[in-house]
């Protein structure tokens, strides 16, 4: 939903405005960018009646399934009690019933069933949605924001509070949208080859303040907040001239083009046999997704919002009474301080990040003897299950080592070290991205007893066909290298189809980790020729310091090839 009101009666035009509402609709019906069919982008240009956008954004909340955009611009007034409201061309200035309050606007917005609901304000005034936009008689700020993030909705407004918005004379857009527009078909250099919504915004914020204009605001998370808006074509580059007169494929191109190929579907679980009580008393249990060393995940619904979430559980499965035992093997037992452990640290490491590359964790609930994590369900497949059953071309190879490397990259920048990089912590989605999950085993940089990293120096964490030497030990303290020593053997693995462990031993394994041997990738699929033996040599020194540095070097080194 475009709406713009760029002529009016009572109010100075805004030219800029119908150049924004028809820069938007290109973007978002071509195959460059959203690839919307028209009818799903509806544009409302000057309207003269209230009934006229409240009747289109409604209309647009009942049909919409996955998500709904709602983008206004114009002037913005204020009544006497600083509630917002937005105009129409007959609207006049401190005559709010001649305008249409925002209420009327967000109410359709929040009650939709669709999973992500953004709105996109870029009017004089538009900040003071973010203290009573969502709900009428919601004043504080905090509330605003929780139930903004709860309900899956993301809220971007073009000024703070009550601060004016520019339109810049002999521009061609407003100064906000502008910007948006600039991230949408231009990028944001060295970020990841996907942008979402939050980083959108957060780059706008930072252009607009270093230019000396009005920062814009926003309200939200949740789903909303990692919602793709478009391909980073900074990370396209220039179209290149091939044999067949097309440019050069992407990593995302690659991840889109696979996903296709082997006809990837989501992961729904195995349905239970009998229904079980509501996790919690709220999750209700759609299917068992696996399950790994610290508990079992399930697919479930949300019943208080109205969504599919992931459900990490750990617990002994003979606790008498425990409303999950009927959905776990017998035999599936935990050491139950090691399990909280893990889940407590696990939830603590992904709240602190923000990336769209990673899965997003709601909440965590300590029910001891049991405990749950409720994540960002991803409709996809593990590299797991997806290298058991397909091989992957080498481009193919590249281009999920390239964008997992993205996300490792944030985490880094975070100060957190994953831990336990292998393909069953990598998700393959069906949109064509990839999602780094399972963060139990993470550690901050630098040991610290009273911090989430602290570990046992004679404790192994990770897996050990993935582990790095340095971390089989209690020599040297593991950092980023060790993790990108584990998506080294990663991409080894996705080149011949081979698992880093296979006909070793548990002492084997060990003696070959540490003597330093590397089987390179021309050695067990000779076919690939020695094009990738060097980056390997590298990837996987037993010394850390000779290995790759950072997972932007690592990326680096990927695009050469």
């Amino acid at each position: 939903m475009l709406i713009g009101t760029s002529h009016y009666e009572s109010f100075e035009n805004i030219p800029a405005i119908k150049n924004n509402l028809e820069a938007l609709r290109t973007f978002l019906t071509s195959s460059d960018g959203w690839g919307l069919p028209t009818e799903n982008c509806t544009v409302v240009a000057d309207p003269k009646t209230a009934s006229e956008i409240v009747g289109a954004v409604q209309a647009a909340a009942d049909s919409a399934t996955d998500t709904l955009l709602v983008y206004f611009a114009g002037h913005g007034v204020l009544d006497e009690e600083s509630r917002f409201y937005l105009t129409l061309q007959g609207s006049a200035d401190k005559e709010p019933w001649t305008c249409v309050a925002y209420e009327w606007l967000s109410k359709p917005l929040t009650r939709s069933k669709t999973l992500r609901r953004i709105a996109i304000i870029d009017s004089c005034f538009s900040g003071k949605v973010h203290k009573r936009g969502l709900m009428s008689d919601s004043s504080a700020s905090s509330l605003v924001k929780s139930e903004a993030a709860a309900s899956g909705t993301i809220v971007l407004t073009s000024a703070r509070d009550d601060r004016v918005s520019l339109a810049p004379p002999g521009e061609s857009y407003t100064a906000f949208t502008g910007e948006l527009l600039n991230v949408l078909n231009q990028g944001i250099p060295g970020d990841p080859s996907h942008i979402s919504i939050q980083r959108a915004y957060e780059w706008i914020r930072d252009t607009l303040k270093a230019k000396g204009r009005p920062r814009p605001d926003c309200t939200g998370g949740d789903t909303a907040a990692s919602t793709l808006i478009a391909r980073n074509r900074s990370t396209v580059g220039p179209e290149t001239p091939t044999v067949s007169g097309t440019r050069r494929r992407t990593p995302a191109d690659e991840l889109l083009a696979l996903t296709k190929r082997i006809d990837l579907k989501a992961n729904e679980g195995i349905p239970p046999e009998k229904e079980a009580e509501p996790l919690a008393g709220r999750y209700r249990v759609l299917g068992t997704l696996g399950h790994g060393g610290n508990g079992w995940v399930f697919r479930a619904w949300d019943i208080a919002l109205n969504r599919v979430v992931a459900v990490k559980w750990v617990g002994s499965s003979l606790i008498q009474g425990a409303p999950i035992a009927s959905l776990v093997p017998e035999q599936a037992m935990f050491s139950l301080a090691a399990a909280f452990e893990a889940m407590l640290n696990e939830a603590r490491a992904v709240a602190s990040l923000n990336h769209p590359g990673i899965v997003a964790v709601y909440d965590v609930l300590d029910q001891r003897p049991s405990g749950y994590i409720v994540m960002e369900y991803i409709a996809g497949e593990t590299l797991e299950s997806v290298i058991s059953n397909h091989r992957l071309s080498p481009e193919e190879s590249v281009a999920v080592v390239h964008e997992t490397l993205g996300a490792l990259a944030h985490s880094h920048a975070a100060g957190i070290l994953h831990g336990d990089v292998k393909p069953g912590n990598v998700m393959l989605t069906v949109d064509g991205s990839v999602k780094l999950l399972d963060f139990g085993a993470a550690q901050l940089k630098g040991k610290r007893p009273d911090s989430f990293d602290y570990r046992l120096t004679q404790t192994i964490i990770g897996t050990l066909a993935y582990i790095s030497p340095e971390s089989l030990t209690a020599a040297r303290q593991p950092g980023e290298p060790s993790d990108l020593y584990s998506m080294a053997l990663v991409f080894r693995e996705l080149l011949t189809g081979t698992s880093p462990s296979k006909g070793q031993d548990f002492g084997e394994l060990i003696q070959n980790r540490m003597s330093g041997r590397v089987e390179l990738p021309s050695e067990i699929s000779p076919e690939l020729g020695t094009q990738y033996d060097k980056f390997m040599l590298k990837a996987l020194s037993s010394d850390p310091d000779l290995r790759f540095q950072s997972a932007n070097e690592m990326r680096q080194a990927l695009e050469a090839l």
